[in-house]
């Protein structure tokens, strides 16, 4: 009897470049540290999720307009900066995106939603991250398109919390997020 032998292969994620994104102007954004106690040595990070290319996508329903999407990834060569691109479907791809700048390096999660709360008819976006010394941070953003390059968020609009000192010694291994909710394991 004659057994099939199959060929497996492993097909890993790739990014692949979308047409026009070359010409993608970054508007940077420097995020400020939330006050907090000394982080972990890079050495032994508290945050021992495996490193890897991350990166994912929000859908934004808007009663007016179409959906929109805040597509978001950490950058694979600088570890604290997380790329934003806010795409419509009844526009043409963006001119510009948002470039967060953190104080250090960055778990490879986050999670981005639209706040239930706008400021004056604007939308705001909550941008949910975790460093690797263990620093769970939430952001207030406005549209992606409404800073200017080389400006720091405000630090009302930083809010840090860090699991050093309110977690038993293990470390995290796991993170999630949903609108209004950080679950950390």
């Amino acid at each position: 009897m004659a057994t099939a032998t199959s060929t497996s292969c492993r097909i890993a994620g790739t990014e692949v470049p979308i047409t026009g994104s070359d010409k993608l102007r970054w508007i940077d954004l420097t995020v400020p540290s939330p006050p907090s106690p000394a982080p972990a040595s890079p050495a032994d990070p508290f945050v021992s999720v495996p490193p890897r290319a991350a990166s994912g996508c929000h859908v934004v329903f808007s009663g007016r307009d179409s959906q929109r999407y805040l597509a978001w990834r950490i950058h694979e060569e600088h570890q604290n900066v997380l790329e934003v691109i806010e795409l419509c479907a009844l526009k043409e791809f963006p001119s510009s995106g948002l470039r967060l700048v953190f104080q250090e390096a960055l778990c490879p999660f986050a999670f981005m939603c639209e706040s239930e709360v706008s400021r004056r008819g604007e939308s705001v976006y909550l941008l949910y991250v975790l460093t690797i010394s263990g620093v769970a941070i939430l952001c207030n953003l406005r549209s992606p398109f409404s800073y200017v390059s080389g400006s720091i968020l405000s630090q009302n609009d930083v809010v840090g919390f860090n699991l050093q000192t309110h977690t038993q010694s293990a470390k995290v291994t796991a993170v999630k997020a949903k609108p209004g909710c950080l679950v950390i394991g």
